[in-house]
């Protein structure tokens, strides 16, 4: 089978081109008449379980890459870790703590078993109270990651933010 005209045979023999057809001149002794030497393999159509494999391999691909993007999704949480120390609500930040104390009692009802953590942010305070759920144990494991709330205490100590993850 020739293609194009061009001298392309798909059964494997070697292409032997003429010269003379492409500058209409007699063949040149120096570049002799084969100059154009390839084979042309056909491929047999894929088989379905080629195609099954192929598939496979892609749906393999794509559920690795749902499953790295949830764990870096997962994993980037900016939330507020687990105190080791809490504030005294006698101490330092007694002010802020008392105010943060009554918004709580109003909105939730382990008012009197929280424990205080102060960060003071610019000019305003972030009072986070974490509910204690297990008293006999030590440092962060008396708290559950998602047993706290977060108020937010202007300079002047009033609360002008509540937000609850709990």
């Amino acid at each position: 089978m020739r293609l194009a005209g061009l001298g392309v045979q798909t059964a494997g023999d070697p292409i032997i081109a003429d010269p003379s057809r492409f500058n209409n001149s007699a063949p040149s002794p120096r570049r002799g008449l084969e100059f154009l030497t390839f084979s042309v393999e056909a491929q047999p159509p894929p088989q379905e379980a080629d195609l099954y494999e192929v598939k496979s391999n892609r749906f393999h691909v794509f559920l690795l890459l749902v499953a790295m993007s949830l764990l870096a999704w997962s994993g980037c949480d900016k939330g507020p870790q687990r105190m080791e120390h809490p504030e005294d609500p006698d101490g330092r930040y007694k002010l802020q703590i008392s105010a943060a104390r009554r918004l709580l009692a109003q909105k939730e009802n382990w008012a009197d078993r929280a424990e205080w953590e102060v960060v003071k942010r610019g000019d305003s305070y972030e009072v986070t109270a974490w509910r204690v759920e297990h008293p006999e144990k030590k440092g962060a494991m008396r708290y559950l990651p998602w047993g706290y709330s977060t108020i937010l205490i202007d300079s002047r100590g009033t609360p002008v933010h509540y937000r609850r993850k709990g």
